[in-house]
């Protein structure tokens, strides 16, 4: 959002924000305000644009921007990331599951159905990384603003300069890694694979 629109993002969450800040626009400093009535107030009063990520439930009928990841990659890289940075022991049985923080890839869809859900959009993390300037063009009418041309780093750059928060860059490692439980993984999230035309 940084380099396409020249918008920064908050987060509802502490991720290590002074560290992304300079890589990809995250303000950083702002999570004791963000997840605040006051501040997300004065956000919604505002002419200016305030992206805040949230993992959670809607918090109003805001404006969005869901951004959906291939399932079986999405479980293995919250296993990874929950495990690996938040030192929280988990399994893949257990995020496939839902039993973790933010419930099952699937549960959490379907509680922001975002198919149906005002003010809207709907796209794909696969989108990001193949064509980020399709992307683009699929949140500008969201966002009242057009993207630019600018030149996003490459993600080998990003994971040498933050090697916490980048991990593989791709679905492919994911989906090798789930497919031990994938008829589990199935039983709990074929429907919606399928919907989304991932299978």
């Amino acid at each position: 959002m940084n380099r396409k629109f020249g918008l920064n993002s908050y987060s509802l969450y502490d991720e290590q924000s002074e560290l992304l800040e300079s890589a990809i626009g995250f303000a950083g400093g702002y999570k004791d305000k963000v997840d605040s009535p006051a501040f997300l107030e004065m956000a919604r009063a505002s002419e200016k644009i305030y992206l805040i990520k949230t993992h959670g439930p809607p918090l109003a009928d805001d404006p969005a921007i869901y951004i959906v990841r291939d399932g079986r990659a999405a479980v293995a890289s919250y296993a990874h990331y929950l495990s690996k940075v938040e030192g929280y022991p988990v399994d893949i049985p257990q995020v496939i599951a839902g039993d973790v923080g933010f419930g099952s890839w699937s549960g959490h869809f379907y509680t922001w159905d975002p198919v149906n859900r005002p003010n809207t959009v709907l796209t794909t993390y696969e989108t990001m990384l193949e064509d980020v300037d399709l992307w683009a063009s699929q949140v500008e009418g969201l966002l009242g603003a057009s993207a630019n041309q600018a030149d996003i780093p490459a993600f080998d750059e990003l994971k040498e300069r933050f090697p916490f928060f980048y991990r593989v860059g791709g679905n492919e490692p994911g989906i090798a890694e789930i497919q031990p439980y994938l008829d589990e993984f199935d039983r709990l999230h074929g429907d919606l694979m399928k919907e989304l035309g991932y299978y």
